[in-house]
């Protein structure tokens, strides 16, 4: 297994959930297919980020989600183009408001150790299978509770939380797969590259 960025940034987590599928596009075709999705396009997590939040989660048409990434809590951590995209935010995701850390920056979040918090790292992660299909594990997500209280809390909520967590996952996945696969299906032509 190769070595990601996120083991790097997150190597000892309490908490983690991953999923992965496979894509019948190159690992460049179905990297740019992540950079490029519009995950508020779906119903499924309209829905289910309203829930989160208490209040709608508006159908944005303006900007890739890595543009409207800058107006949220969540940073980005570190990026190996084509290959993966690390994100973080920090913390207190048990209450309803999220208990998130704001403008904060790389170096702060490595740095971030306040008790009663806790970091998440979340990737997307590209690999090849082959010259034309690539496998892609979206979302590896690891929690990091920063001390006992925290690790309760967050432990308890995710019982809750996490099967619907991972639902959001599987339909990003399901996105970007018919995004890259559309994008190389056009790129390749009727008869094939």
């Amino acid at each position: 297994m190769t070595r990601q960025l996120l083991d790097d940034i997150m190597p000892h987590f309490d908490v983690a959930a991953s999923y992965g599928i496979d894509v019948a596009a190159p690992p460049s075709i179905t990297y740019a297919a992540i950079s490029q999705a519009d995950f508020s396009r779906s119903t499924t997590i309209r829905v289910l980020m309203s829930l989160r939040r208490g209040k709608p989660l508006k159908d944005s048409r303006s900007g890739s989600w890595r543009e409207r990434l800058q107006g949220s809590s969540f940073i980005e951590l570190a990026e190996s183009p084509d290959r993966e995209l690390v994100l973080g935010i920090v913390g207190k995701f048990w209450r309803p408001d999220g208990g998130a850390c704001s403008k904060m920056t790389p170096q702060e979040f490595h740095e971030f150790s306040r008790p009663e918090f806790a970091r998440a790292a979340w990737n997307f992660a590209v690999t090849a299978k082959s010259q034309n299909s690539s496998r892609m594990t979206t979302t590896e997500t690891r929690i990091q509770c920063l001390g006992r209280t925290a690790r309760w809390r967050f432990r308890s909520y995710w019982l809750i939380v996490g099967p619907f967590s991972g639902l959001i996952r599987k339909v990003m996945l399901r996105q970007i797969k018919i995004e890259a696969e559309r994008r190389f299906s056009v790129q390749s032509g009727p008869f094939g590259v």
